[in-house]
C-alpha cells in the first residue's frame, strides 16, 4: 500500500487555533471520510486559503500551502494537491515530505487512469522521479524505499522491487507488507522458496492474507 501523509481523519479544525499548526501522520492507505469530516476539511482549506491570500508572512503562507495540499489529498482532490505541492517545491526543492506527498497523489491519479485503460508510463515515471529525489535526500527512510519498491513491482521490474523491499526491511524489519509484497515479487519471478519464506513471515507479523496466497499457490 502506498504511504500517504495527511492530517488525522476526524481531527476537529477549530477556528481559534492557528490553521497551519496541525500534526501530520504517516498512514497506510487512505480512510473513507464521512460527510461531516469532509465538510471540516473543506472549511480547513478555506481557512488556509485565507492565510495564503491575507498574510504578509512568507513562511506562514508557504506552510499554509503545504497543509492545504495535504488537506486536498484527504478529500481526494489529487490534482489540486499536486498543483499546490509543485508550487511549494519551487520554493523548497529539498522538502522530502512534499516530494513524497506529490508522488502519492500522482500514483493515485495513475491508478485511476490505468483502470480506465489509459497509458500511465509518463505519470509513473513522474512518481519514480519524486521518490528518487526524496531518497537522495533521505536514503535511510524505509517507507520511501517501500513506496518505490511498490512502483517497481507495478511496472513488473521485480528485481528492482525486491532490492528496495530488502533495503526497507533492513531498516524496519517488522514491516509486514514489505515481506508480503516481496514474496509476491519472488512468486512472479518463479522463486518459490523465497516467496514461501516471505509470505510466511508476513502472516506471522499479522498480515493474514499471506496465508491465503500460500494456500492458493500450494507453497
Amino acid at each position: 500500500r502506498f504511504q500517504a501523509l495527511q492530517p488525522r481523519s476526524g481531527q476537529r479544525f477549530q477556528a481559534l487555533q492557528p490553521p497551519t499548526r496541525r500534526p501530520l501522520y504517516i498512514t497506510c492507505g487512505q480512510p473513507t471520510l464521512t460527510d461531516e469530516q469532509s465538510s471540516r476539511y473543506f472549511l480547513y482549506i478555506d481557512s488556509l486559503n485565507a492565510v495564503i491570500n491575507g498574510t504578509k508572512n512568507t513562511g506562514e503562507a508557504v506552510t499554509a500551502l503545504f497543509m492545504k495540499a495535504v488537506a486536498a489529498t484527504a478529500i481526494q482532490d489529487y490534482q489540486q494537491a499536486i498543483d499546490d505541492l509543485s508550487t511549494y517545491l519551487q520554493i523548497d526543492s529539498t522538502s522530502v515530505l512534499a516530494l513524497w506527498q506529490r508522488a502519492f497523489c500522482q500514483a493515485r491519479i495513475s491508478k485511476f487512469n490505468a483502470s480506465e485503460g489509459a497509458n500511465t508510463d509518463l505519470s509513473t515515471a513522474s512518481v519514480l522521479a519524486d521518490l528518487n529525489h526524496a531518497l537522495a535526500l533521505r536514503p535511510q527512510n524505509p517507507y520511501l524505499l517501500y513506496n518505490r519498491a511498490c512502483i517497481h513491482a507495478l511496472r513488473q521490474n521485480y528485481r528492482q522491487a525486491i532490492d528496495d523491499f530488502t533495503a526497507a526491511l533492513t531498516i524496519e524489519p517488522a514491516m509486514a507488507e514489505a515481506y508480503y509484497n516481496r514474496g509476491i515479487c519472488y512468486l512472479n519471478s518463479n522463486q518459490k522458496n523465497e516467496a514461501k519464506t516471505d509470505l510466511s513471515k508476513a502472516g506471522e507479523l499479522g498480515l493474514y492474507d499471506a496465508y491465503s496466497v500460500l494456500k492458493r499457490q500450494s507453497l
